[in-house]
């Protein structure tokens, strides 16, 4: 069964999506930062089948998605004063709130953990959607399990198309990262602490807290998108410094580029690339590099390279969130030349 093609901008659509959900089923949503795949958060069996659709692990919990921001009091407990500020200055938006879970929250959704990851997305179809029906969602990235992350419509036909009951044609994602998570379940015992950084950077929620939020570069919290290999396109991505790129290109190797800076940009000014050598340049800025990141990967699965090599982004708080996508889903330069040489002196054994 291939899944209905709904549009956001229909209200007679817009009112199937939400009787698929209240009947049980699986329908994949726009909102601004990755396309979800949203079930019923009240319907343990619509629940299983998201892990059985993603191949996600069923210790991995989900993220809920409210429409209105009194219903955080409902799905969890002990809400710490902080949260308030937090909701004023970023819902509905990119925030995903890490809290104790309220009693009777089922574990399928939380992963058997006493917290609940929650957030109110601003995407105005999926807060229609809910709103009319009276939904709370559980939607994580309506992709494959470790898989990149859908930004448009026909990311999620091409990936899940066969596995769910409907998508919600929305557009292209306006963040085009997933979420920042933050962890105020244990406050004021622990400092917030942003378990994955995204759109909403570590220091603009310390500007609304005035105090210090923590930003582990590694932590062992159960929680969406904290596995070493994630995000990954078909191909092998390799991270690298701009004058490593620089040099790759300028000594023909064969790969797909992606680059955004003008260092990079000369050096294709300078050299003639060649026929096995493809280069796109994402947006310099930190919002539009985002926005394009995962539709730009999809987009180099179509040419099906066997080598994308990136160059690495900025080391600052506003870019956090793309380097965590990028860390997750490439190979340093170095690594990867290390593990090519092996091989190929493991094919020579072979043939001698």
């Amino acid at each position: 069964m291939t899944a209905k093609l709904l549009k956001a901008h229909s209200a007679k659509d817009r009112q199937q999506a939400g009787a698929i959900l209240k009947q049980g089923g699986l329908v994949a949503v726009p909102t601004e930062t990755v396309y979800g795949l949203a079930a019923d958060a009240r319907n343990d069996i619509a629940l299983a089948s998201i892990f059985e659709a993603k191949g996600r692990p069923v210790d991995h919990p989900l993220i809920l998605h409210i429409a209105n921001s009194t219903e955080l009091e409902k799905w969890a407990r002990d809400v710490p004063h902080i949260a308030q500020s937090l909701v004023e200055a970023f819902w509905p938006g990119a925030l995903t709130l890490v809290l104790k879970k309220a009693e009777g929250v089922s574990d399928i959704l939380t992963g058997g953990l006493d917290t609940v990851a929650i957030r109110m997305p601003n995407q105005p179809a999926l807060l229609d959607i809910l709103r009319t029906h009276e939904l709370i969602v559980a939607a994580p990235s309506a992709n494959p399990y470790e898989k990149l992350s859908p930004t448009q419509a026909h990311h999620v036909m091409n990936g899940m198309g066969e596995l769910i009951d409907a998508v919600v044609d929305g557009g292209a994602c306006e963040q085009g990262i997933e979420s920042t998570i933050l962890d105020i379940s244990d406050y004021p015992r622990t400092s917030p602490r942003v378990l994955r950084p995204g759109p909403i950077s570590a220091s603009q929620i310390e500007a609304v807290l005035d105090q210090t939020v923590l930003q582990p570069d590694n932590h062992n919290e159960k929680v969406s998108g904290n596995k070493k290999v994630h995000y990954r396109p078909k191909a092998t991505l390799v991270l690298c410094e701009t004058e490593q790129l620089d040099a790759l290109i300028r000594n023909g190797v064969a790969g797909v580029f992606l680059y955004h800076s003008e260092i990079i940009e000369t050096a294709l000014n300078d050299s003639q690339l060649h026929g096995d050598q493809i280069a796109l340049r994402l947006p310099a800025d930190h919002q539009g590099y985002a926005q394009s990141w995962y539709s730009t990967l999809h987009e180099v699965d179509c040419l099906m390279p066997d080598t994308v090599y990136t160059e690495c982004v900025p080391n600052n708080t506003e870019w956090s969130g793309i380097a965590n996508r990028i860390a997750r889903a490439a190979i340093e330069l170095n690594a990867y030349d290390q593990n090519k040489s092996a091989s190929d002196s493991d094919t020579e054994e072979c043939l001698s």
